[in-house]
């Protein structure tokens, strides 16, 4: 078995993914760390706030605070966040981590 520093449960949709056999499905290290990133950033409310905000200075407030949420994860290597927008609708936020990069996409 190998050894993980981080290990979770995957949730998809609120609720516990499960195999074929109807067994929880673990993930581990760099998914677990995407997994709590993702949840954090739901939790922040953050993008909520966002939607019909038509103010690029409250917007990039906005963004700084999302980053800053990314960063304040102690598994994400400092300073190496980073939040580029496709569209005023999506975002695409990237950290790395030690075991690798992560890459999230969020949408308002």
């Amino acid at each position: 078995m190998a050894d993980y520093t981080y290990t979770d449960l995957k949730i998809i949709d609120d609720d516990v993914a499960l195999d074929e056999s109807d067994q929880p499905i673990f993930i581990y290290d760099r998914d677990v760390i995407d997994q709590d990133i993702r949840h954090a950033i739901r939790e922040s409310g953050l993008l909520e706030l966002m939607i019909g905000e038509r103010s690029k200075a409250q917007r990039a407030i906005m963004l700084n605070k999302l980053r800053i949420l990314v960063e304040s994860d102690p598994r994400v290597l400092p300073g190496t966040s980073e939040i580029t927008a496709s569209s005023i609708e999506n975002f695409m936020i990237t950290a790395d981590t030690d075991f690798g990069p992560i890459t999230l996409g969020a949408t308002l």
